[in-house]
């Protein structure tokens, strides 16, 4: 691939991922702020958990699928992330599981997207910019902000690119930013589980459940 067909794609990418963007905050905005859950008059519990379900996942699929199917250019990470998860096409579970103590979970989870979806990487990258981006979602609603929309325009700004630079690591984020609720109302356990499951993708995550509880508790 040329110079000029590498800028090619990487703006084409560039562009479609900021159009996810912005029909994430759009979907966002008319979710929680437009209808706020009310429906016809339907505000029972179980209604209002299942129609907010759905309308996180449409807020964040805009935001999953353009980042899946974004170029192998795209970013400074995604070419090595592309060859990454190629790489363990060859390694048995064992093999993975050594791989790198750092992020044990996510290891796991490549090597067996490697087999269930015979080495498609968009499917990986669809995978964890979902899960990330609906924590996030979660943490705004949870913190109920006055805001939330500039919130979440802030944090593509901000953080968008490293949902194809440092995957691993910005699930973590996002896990310990939802979580981080449970620690401020002093529910320590709940906040340690969270931390746990998020240091299975980045150990420096479990670094942030000691201080994170010590910090309160002083």
């Amino acid at each position: 691939m040329s110079l000029i067909e590498s800028f090619n794609s990487y703006f084409d990418s560039i562009l479609i991922l900021w159009i996810g963007y912005l029909m994430s905050i759009l979907f966002f905005y008319l979710y929680n702020y437009k209808y706020k859950f009310t429906y016809g008059g339907r505000k029972d519990a179980t209604t209002v958990k299942i129609i907010s379900v759905l309308n996180r996942i449409i807020c964040v699929l805009p935001v999953a699928v353009t980042a899946a199917i974004r170029g192998m250019y795209t970013g400074a990470d995604t070419y090595n992330y592309w060859h990454g998860y190629l790489r363990f096409e060859n390694y048995s579970l064992v093999d993975a599981i050594s791989y790198d103590f750092t992020g044990f979970f996510y290891n796991i989870l490549k090597w067996l997207f490697v087999r269930l979806t015979n080495g498609n990487v968009q499917i990986f990258f669809f995978f964890f910019s979902f899960f990330t981006m609906y924590f996030v979602v979660l943490a705004i609603e949870a913190w109920k902000l006055k805001h939330g929309c500039m919130a979440l325009f802030f944090f593509y700004c901000c953080f968008g690119p490293n949902l194809m630079n440092q995957m691993r690591q910005m699930l973590a984020v996002a896990i310990l930013l939802y979580a981080y609720q449970f620690a401020y109302n002093k529910k320590y356990k709940k906040y340690f589980l969270f931390a746990v499951f998020a240091g299975l993708f980045h150990f420096s995550a479990l670094l942030s459940a000691v201080f994170v509880c010590f910090f309160q508790k002083g």
